[in-house]
């Protein structure tokens, strides 16, 4: 059933994004000297994710960014994320409130700036009882190194929709979730 739930999530995301395309346009601005300005050139974004999933693993994900792009074709930005995670396979059922943040960077191709290398510092903490033996909560803190490549497709203006898949090179018996890590988002340039 997650095979299926996976697979029809990442084909909608694919499709969506394909469809945008039709009615994306690069906007550019005529300055008084003649020449033009790429809409991603020196400005800021916000944005970030949402996830949600619902069965035996129930788990709503909060995740708000900002960025600056510090050139044409590199980005920075610090995120935010808040997660509620239920199990039920766990009796009682195993609840956790996971509160993070990160740092990342992203380094978009020249020749086709829709696909972008992502490097991420991640750090997230959450209290529970999962890993321990006598059943007392424990405190569990994760330095995760991310990193991948994504794509991104313009909607309007400097806004887009981004697509990453992502490997974390810090992979432990605490992570919420396992390599490879699929996320999507939306950027809104300021």
């Amino acid at each position: 059933m997650k095979i299926i739930t996976f697979r029809f999530f990442v084909l909608t995301c694919i499709i969506l994004l394909f469809s945008f395309q039709t009615f994306s346009q690069i906007e550019e601005s005529q300055e008084d000297n003649g020449s033009y300005n790429l809409p991603y050139k020196k400005s800021f974004f916000t944005g970030g994710g949402l996830g949600l999933q619902f069965g035996t693993v129930t788990m709503v994900d909060i995740s708000p960014q900002f960025g600056y792009y510090i050139f044409e074709n590199m980005s920075v930005g610090a995120g935010l994320t808040y997660q509620y995670v239920s199990d039920r396979s766990y009796s009682p059922a195993a609840t956790m409130n996971v509160i993070g943040g990160r740092a990342f960077t992203r380094l978009y191709l020249p020749f086709f700036n829709s696909i972008f290398a992502h490097g991420e510092y991640e750090y997230m903490t959450y209290n529970t009882n999962v890993f321990s033996t006598t059943g007392e909560k424990q405190w569990v803190n994760l330095s995760n190194i991310l990193a991948g490549i994504g794509y991104r497709q313009k909607i309007y203006g400097r806004s887009s929709i981004t697509l990453m898949i992502l490997w974390n090179f810090n992979e432990s018996q605490y992570d919420l979730y396992s390599n490879p890590i699929i996320r999507a988002g939306v950027d809104i340039g300021l």
